[in-house]
């Protein structure tokens, strides 16, 4: 099945497009949806704080952050479903240091923050390598586009990839599926 955005609402559908489920609710609003490679978790931002639920919307778990204070985006899910990768900015701007690429367990706990980027992203997607040992980043500044690729212990600086691996990315491909050999 696929996720999607209506309405400010997650949904999932089958590849066929059938079975049309709802499978967030009330009065906010739901972005930025990513499966876990699994199927069984989809993680995504709820008034841009981080978010997980049940592929059926049961169990909806609130990760990090909180509303008014922070803005996640840019989820993805390890492809060892170990750790989620996110995009974090303060909203408020006289204390922000930048958009800091994060990691955090699917439980909600052992946060770790990877690399603080100059300035505020206006978008951004990640990816995680096959072997969950870096994490590759379509940043969207104010005035240009990149990609950059970050070592998830955050020692080494980032680098910008001479190829941008943007297959990791799981809006291009489902990540778990591309390399079942791994």
């Amino acid at each position: 099945p696929f996720t999607g955005v209506l309405d400010h609402k997650l949904y999932t559908i089958r590849d066929d497009g059938s079975d049309l489920k709802q499978i967030t609710s009330g009065d906010t609003h739901d972005a930025g949806p990513a499966w876990s490679p699994d199927g069984e978790w989809i993680v995504f931002t709820r008034e841009e704080t981080l978010w997980k639920t049940r592929a059926d919307g049961s169990e909806p778990t609130h990760l990090w952050g909180q509303p008014g204070e922070v803005r996640v985006l840019g989820v993805a899910w390890s492809i060892d479903s170990q750790r989620i990768a996110f995009l974090s900015t303060s909203l408020d701007m006289t204390t922000s240091k930048g958009t800091m690429l994060r990691t955090i367990k699917p439980d909600g706990t052992d946060t770790r923050m990877v690399y603080t980027l100059d300035g505020v992203l206006q978008g951004g997607s990640l990816g995680w390598s096959p072997d969950s040992e870096q994490i590759v980043c379509h940043c969207g500044f104010a005035d240009e586009e990149r990609f950059v690729l970050f070592d998830v212990d955050g020692e080494d600086e980032p680098k910008a990839p001479t190829a941008p691996p943007i297959v990791w990315c799981h809006g291009y491909w489902p990540q778990w599926g591309l390399f079942p050999d791994e």
